[in-house]
């Protein structure tokens, strides 16, 4: 995802039920929780943290009360103002977080498409988004396997669970930016996991630019941009493949050969709607 700047999500942290709270730590997934709400780039290290929201809410809910939602929409986080170029062409955009369905769509917060008969071109958006979200998911599976204590419901008061998590995210982002090479490869190999040779890409000259106004027709623009990006790279996924195949090559990644097999059933399905 070019441009993305971070994965976001909410992670609930089971707790004991607090006295005198009724209801409002009882999440959907039938327990206590308060909420962790956090960012992380590609190396699985947190680099904006919300913790304490009540479990009863919804992280869309949670996001626009908290102080990270507020400061993205007020535009006074650190986000790079000035746009930067998409990869082989001209065509600029905002730096972005990605998130699931539950975040609003703005120009600098993307988030999938919504409903399940989806064109296939965002189908293939959707697919990218989440995989480049899986980031944020990664480091909460972290986090809880190296810090034990939240695989159980933890019997503190909230306030001391907000600052056990506080000192959690610090002591994993210690441990993930000084720990020695092989022991942090563990979890996050030197290479990206999933990556695309955009060398010998060019996007064509004639997509429309996005305005800067901070509107929902921007947001939507940008993604509208994304998605046709994605879309170019699973052609461009193609062409290695067959080329690799004409030299005999047998090694070819997992992620190519799915773009390969999923742009062939699109090609097959307008070949149908053709006839």
């Amino acid at each position: 995802m070019p441009n993305c700047i971070g994965a976001i999500d909410g992670k609930h942290i089971e707790i004991r039920a607090p006295s005198n709270f009724g209801s409002l730590y009882f999440n959907y997934k039938k327990f206590n929780s308060i909420v962790l709400l956090a960012t992380c780039n590609h190396r699985y290290e947190f680099t904006l943290v919300d913790v304490g929201a009540y479990g009863g809410g919804s992280d869309g809910g949670i996001f626009a009360r908290s102080e990270l939602g507020k400061s993205l929409e007020e535009k006074s986080l650190d986000i790079p103002k000035e746009y930067a170029n998409l990869p082989g062409s001209n065509i600029i955009m905002p730096y972005y977080f990605v998130g699931d369905e539950a975040f609003k769509l703005s120009e600098n917060l993307m988030r999938p498409y919504p409903g399940r008969h989806l064109s296939d071109i965002k189908r293939i958006f959707n697919y990218r988004l989440s995989r480049a979200r899986r980031c944020i998911e990664n480091a909460f599976g972290i986090i809880v396997a190296r810090w034990r204590v939240f695989s159980k419901p933890i019997g503190f008061e909230p306030d001391s669970v907000d600052v056990l998590v506080l000192a959690s995210v610090c002591l994993h982002n210690f441990l993930m930016a000084r720990t020695q090479k092989q022991v942090r490869q563990m979890y996050c190999p030197q290479e990206p996991i999933h990556q695309e040779n955009m060398d010998e890409m060019n996007l064509p000259e004639n997509i429309a630019q996005t305005h800067t106004q901070a509107d929902a027709t921007v947001a939507h623009n940008i993604r509208d941009l994304l998605k046709i990006l994605n879309c170019i790279i699973k052609l461009h996924n193609i062409f290695f493949c067959l080329k690799a195949k004409s030299a005999g090559s047998t090694s070819i990644s997992r992620d190519k050969y799915q773009d390969t097999r999923e742009v062939n059933c699109i090609f097959l399905k307008c070949k149908r709607k053709c006839k």
